[in-house]
């Protein structure tokens, strides 16, 4: 499965369906962090989880940090591991859905889609648990609540949750015997099932390319919002990991070799290049012991270096692109293009992306200053706006969809004018209470969902971490909030 999350440098893009997209750049002046602040301890609260005093040390694992989420009501225990240099996140709450996962910090280095394709064969089978396919065997034969694996622009994940402890811990067994030593890595068949192969049934027929992650990929091929997202990040970051989409096999897979799918593995999946999550109501000492005694100490530090993917050049400038996006015939090209305007936020602090996410709750917002001025331009489609902190390299981006190109410019200027005004006249105040309390109320709600694990907290986390190596993503996320509340003056947007 792959995922894409959607974040002066600025850009334009502009995609109409059978034929284009519209980007630009400009620079970003250098944003103060007034939303800065020292990492938070954990403090007591009228619902908090009541647990034991966690140990400083823990089977060959070091305490590095301790905090509490008042959003999810749960403890954040951080280790390192320090003979594999694996970090692990003890998350401890009263939920009965337990989950276990594992995430690499896996950059996108080309667009043969490399990773995805990784993610699908890695749990193939293993040397302790051979087989077919060992993912479904796993998810057909256990008691499992949830069990996937999922591709981001900068980290892989494979995550499990299940109401059974006992089950939980074989199931990590079956995983990480996987990432550890994957049949994949002596059987090409398994990259011509998940990858790509050619196939000819008879020989008056036309040779085909088939593959699952190809297959996935191809079935994107008129996606306008991924085209978007591609282009804008290939415009406003030339020449970096940034600009390489998830999900462009079908463009690339001309240079995709067996080869270079094992060069992700020796590139990445090392145990110093990881973070692992334990979740929920559980008794965590024996699972980090079975993860130190069959795992984590047979595996020495790798001394792992991708800093080399995170470092790269971003050229300043503006630019503004018309860029084709595919169509099949007979669809309908009249305001069918999305216009993107863009800010590179690669100099903001994760204390300002926050801030500046919030922000984009009120710009996206039916009562916010944006809003009001495309209605007094006559601009009446779908907008919003967003921060994409999950790409290589965090940008704002003010999206308008069912659009024409000749509303590009016009879009532009409505989101300049309404970041100006918030800059100058700040945000009515009762719609940044209303917004706050909105944020707050979904966080506490989140913990009576299911699989909270899986789509409210492992992906950020992971995120986080693949970007800063920390992982204290909710603390910090929540002191932001807490000093968004308190500014009266406003003087963290002004």
């Amino acid at each position: 499965m792959k995922k894409r999350i959607r974040a002066e440098k600025g850009i334009i893009a502009v995609i109409l369906a059978a034929t284009l997209l519209l980007s630009g750049c400009g620079q970003a002046s250098k944003q103060s962090d007034p939303t800065q602040s020292s990492p938070q301890t954990m403090q007591e609260h009228p619902d908090h989880v009541q647990s034991e005093e966690a140990d400083d040390q823990v089977s060959g694992f070091t305490l590095e940090s301790r905090e509490f989420s008042t959003l999810f009501n749960s403890e954040f225990f951080t280790y390192t591991h320090e003979y594999s240099g694996a970090k692990i996140v003890c998350i401890k709450n009263k939920d009965p859905e337990l989950a276990f996962g594992i995430f690499y910090h896996t950059p996108y280095v080309d667009e043969t889609d490399t990773n995805h394709i990784f993610e699908h064969s890695i749990l193939s089978g293993s040397g302790k648990y051979p087989s077919k396919n060992v993912f479904f065997d796993a998810a057909s034969k256990s008691y499992t609540t949830n069990i996937n694996a999922f591709t981001y622009n900068t980290f892989t994940g494979y995550p499990i949750a299940s109401q059974s402890q006992e089950q939980l811990m074989k199931l990590a067994d079956v995983y990480l015997s996987c990432m550890v030593d994957p049949d994949i890595l002596t059987n090409e068949n398994i990259y011509k099932r998940e990858a790509l192969r050619y196939q000819l049934y008879n020989e008056n027929d036309p040779i085909t390319m088939s593959g699952t992650v190809f297959s996935e990929d191809f079935g994107q091929l008129t996606h306008i919002q991924s085209e978007a997202f591609r282009n804008i990040s290939r415009t406003l970051y030339p020449d970096t990991c940034a600009a390489n989409a998830i999900g462009y096999l079908h463009h690339n897979y001309d240079t995709l070799t067996y080869e270079k799918v094992l060069a992700t593995y020796e590139r990445c999946y090392h145990f110093d290049n990881s973070i692992i999550m334990l979740y929920g109501d559980m008794d965590y000492v024996p699972f980090m012991e079975f993860l130190d005694t069959e795992y984590l100490s047979r595996e020495q530090k790798k001394g792992t270096d991708l800093s080399a993917y995170k470092n790269q050049k971003i050229t300043a400038g503006y630019e503004k692109l018309t860029v084709p996006s595919p169509a099949y015939i007979g669809d309908t090209t009249d305001n069918a293009s999305i216009v993107t305007y863009g800010i590179d936020l690669s100099d903001a602090s994760w204390e300002s992306l926050i801030g500046y996410d919030f922000l984009t709750n009120i710009l996206s917002d039916d009562n916010g200053p944006l809003k009001r001025r495309l209605d007094e331009a006559g601009i009446y489609q779908q907008s919003s706006c967003m921060v994409d902190y999950f790409s290589a390299i965090p940008f704002f981006e003010a999206i308008l969809y069912n659009a024409n190109e000749e509303q590009a410019e016009l879009y532009q200027d409505c989101v300049q004018e309404a970041l100006k005004e918030i800059s100058e006249q700040g945000i009515d105040k009762k719609l940044t209470a209303a917004m706050i309390k909105s944020l707050q109320a979904s966080g506490y709600l989140s913990r009576d969902n299911t699989d909270v694990a899986f789509n409210n907290i492992f992906p950020l986390v992971a995120n986080y971490w693949s970007h800063t190596g920390e992982s204290n993503y909710f603390a910090m996320y929540e002191q932001v909030l807490d000093k968004l509340e308190k500014d009266t003056e406003q003087t963290i947007f002004k």
